[in-house]
């Protein structure tokens, strides 16, 4: 076993700076590894591990710049990464359905699959009013193997990120607070059998808090929610989340009342998609229906 790592920080200019990292290590399976077993997940579902002892070898390309100024008064901060992988701790998935019982099989396999990450964030900060805004995006490229026809097969894949959140204050008696999420995930199968699989998935989130002061103690808050999940341009999920809070606090009496209700618009179902290069799945979560808190809480 053995790890070799070299790591360099340099100050490019006045604000930006950079650092980058090489590493490598190799480590040997513990022969106690070396294993088979078959464990259940589910009431009729059940996965296979297999382990074996050749010696896994990680390599690893790092590199970050960050940078950093000011605009009238703003604070900014850029974040800028990029991440290559060489990974040999992989394993292989087989998946069959045999009647009522479906089986996963995993298989370590001592072959490479490089990754490649790139990332990049940008933070706003208005000094004098406290409010924040920040953007991401985030590109993935990746491999993973699948076991297909008794053959193992390498597919590709790109997943694609978007975020922007923000916080702002106005005069102290209204706040607001955003999150937009927008994921793309893309595989590329090799094999013309299964490109006719969905192999897209277009997922958006969309979350928004709101807080009114309508008295000196007393708050207003307002909680929506918006998610969209596509798997195969096909939509199987679009929900919208009403929540509302109401609170208020009597200080000098020790006394604070705290008045909820959630799901306002009763969703009951929600329908999760994902897909990978070996198995898709919809699956069905139950949500609790419309329902009303009332908390009255004394403090010594």
């Amino acid at each position: 076993m053995y790890k070799i790592e070299l790591s360099s920080r340099n100050k490019i200019t006045k604000f930006i700076e950079n650092i980058t990292t090489l590493k490598f290590e190799q480590k040997e399976n513990d022969v106690s590894n070396i294993i088979s077993f078959i464990r259940p997940i589910s009431i009729n579902n059940f996965k296979k591990y297999i382990n074996g002892g050749d010696p896994l070898k990680n390599f690893e390309f790092n590199t970050n710049f960050g940078a950093s100024w000011v605009v009238g008064k703003s604070l900014n901060f850029t974040n800028f990464s990029i991440i290559y992988n060489t990974d040999f701790r992989n394993s292989v998935s087989n998946y069959s359905l045999n009647g009522l019982l479906y089986f996963i099989t995993d298989s370590l396999i001592n072959k490479p699959i490089n990754n490649l990450s790139i990332n990049t964030t940008t933070t706003f900060n208005r000094i004098n009013s406290k409010n924040k805004y920040a953007f991401t995006f985030g590109y993935n490229r990746g491999e993973n193997f699948i076991n297909y026809q008794s053959s193992i097969i390498k597919t590709n894949f790109n997943f694609t990120y978007i975020l922007f959140a923000s916080n702002i204050h106005l005069n102290k008696f209204y706040y607001i607070s955003s999150n937009v999420k927008f994921f793309n995930s893309n595989i590329k199968f090799p094999v013309q059998s299964l490109k006719s699989n969905s192999d897209n998935i277009y997922s958006i989130i969309i979350e928004c808090k709101q807080r009114f002061k309508v008295a000196k103690n007393a708050n207003f808050i307002i909680q929506t929610d918006f998610y969209n999940n596509d798997i195969g341009n096909a939509s199987q999920a679009k929900l919208f989340f009403v929540d509302v809070e109401f609170n208020l606090g009597v200080p000098k009496k020790h006394l604070f009342f705290y008045l909820k209700a959630e799901n306002l618009l009763n969703k009951k179902m929600y329908y999760s998609s994902s897909v990978s290069a070996s198995v898709q799945s919809v699956n069905q979560i139950p949500l609790i229906a419309t329902n009303i808190m009332l908390t009255a809480k004394y403090e010594l």
